[in-house]
């Protein structure tokens, strides 16, 4: 899966949320993205890209933009021993 497919669906997966179009560095925050719907959010992130988000990943600078939520998904899917 590439960076482009994973900015896709976690695109998707937030304007499920705060029910609108996201740019890629938008504060999530100011978007409406509150602590409930993140935490939702990521269960959704963990079901989607079939990964573990580990406790070092769960902070406000992971969750602040779709780019961050999209390299840390690259990062731990890179991460992976195949």
């Amino acid at each position: 899966m590439n960076t482009e497919q994973i900015e896709a669906q976690v695109a998707a997966l937030l304007k499920q949320k705060i029910h609108r179009d996201i740019e890629k560095n938008s504060d999530l925050k100011s978007a409406g993205l509150d602590s409930m719907k993140a935490i939702d959010l990521l269960l959704e992130l963990e079901e989607e890209f079939e990964i573990t988000i580990p406790d070092e990943y769960m902070i406000n600078d992971t969750f602040a933009s779709m780019n961050s939520i999209v390299i840390m998904i690259d990062t731990l899917k890179n991460s992976r021993i195949s």
